[in-house]
């Protein structure tokens, strides 16, 4: 016998008798990594949760806000509004929000048709707008995605301020402008309109992260934009009267000032045939600028008396 199989057989009882002790110890290293594994999955955040309802009730503190939310069982919890949550308020707007300058605005529907753009689909963005573009899409070159604060406006037409470059967008003809209002402000939220509030529970506590509101009432150009400026023409207006009441003419000449200052620069047409209404009121004014002139005698009287 060769002393390769002695030494073969005097070692073979050593292995065999290290053999249940190698494969503890691998038992041993691997154990703990797959303990560990699963600790790191139960130690996972929780998925996103979502919760349906209506706004109850809105408290403002400055720059934030707190939703009270109910939902469709009667339950009701509360939506504190700050920089870290995401808000997205949208609703419908009326045509005359395309008639404010810098006001930001988008379309994904504008159609070129010999070498002009035409649209008639626009939304308006109030708090944090999106950049500014003027691209065809990739597989169709005949629509437009258009993004770009409003330069001016007219009653067949409105030009964008995209990046510095001044693009021009027509209103298509015989339609009716359709506006869609997207805005971040909480200011513009308001009670009854329906919400979705994205969050995570976690431990049995809902930590919302984004709300999405859908307004129940469409939006008022006027109200958004001059809620604020109405309030103080009258304070002005009313000072002005306070200072000089003898003088019954100056008056007159401020309400034509404020007509002239709050007069629509766009005429309407076709795409804002909504605000017809609101053109027809000055009539009222011109039928009493004539009585002045029968008052001017009995002012005169009195300042002679």
């Amino acid at each position: 016998m060769s002393r390769s199989c002695v030494h073969y057989l005097q070692t073979a009882p050593r292995w065999a008798a290290w053999g249940p002790a190698l494969v503890a110890v691998a038992v041993f290293i691997v154990a703990p990594a797959d303990l560990m594994a699963q600790g790191k999955s139960k130690k996972a955040p929780a998925g996103s949760d979502k919760r349906n309802g209506k706004i109850a009730e809105i408290e403002k503190k400055g720059k934030t806000a707190t939703l009270t939310i109910e939902e469709a069982d009667g339950e009701k919890f509360p939506v504190h509004v700050t920089s870290r949550v995401k808000m997205m308020i949208t609703g419908k707007g009326d045509a005359a929000f395309l008639k404010h300058p810098r006001t930001f605005v988008s379309s994904e529907k504008i159609f070129t048709a010999n070498g002009q753009f035409f649209g008639k689909k626009f939304t308006v963005h109030l708090g944090n707008p999106p950049e500014s573009r003027f691209e065809p899409e990739p597989d169709n070159p005949e629509v437009y995605h258009v993004a770009g604060s409003i330069v001016e406006c007219d009653d067949a037409w409105l030009s964008l301020d995209v990046g510095g470059a001044v693009e021009r967008v027509n209103f298509e003809q015989g339609a009716v402008v359709d506006v869609t209002v997207e805005s971040t402000d909480p200011d513009h939220a308001a009670v009854g309109s329906e919400v979705e509030v994205e969050g995570i529970t976690k431990g049995g506590k809902f930590t919302p992260t984004a709300v999405a509101v859908n307004l129940e009432k469409p939006l008022v150009a006027d109200e958004v934009f001059s809620g604020h400026d109405k309030k103080g023409s009258k304070s002005k207006a009313a000072a002005k009267t306070a200072k000089k009441p003898a003088k019954g003419d100056k008056p007159d000449k401020d309400e034509k000032g404020d007509d002239e200052a709050s007069s629509d620069p766009l005429k309407p047409s076709t795409p804002f045939s909504d605000l017809d209404k609101k053109d027809s009121k000055p009539s009222k004014k011109k039928a009493t600028s004539g009585k002045p002139k029968a008052k001017k005698p009995v002012d005169e009287g009195e300042a002679n008396n």
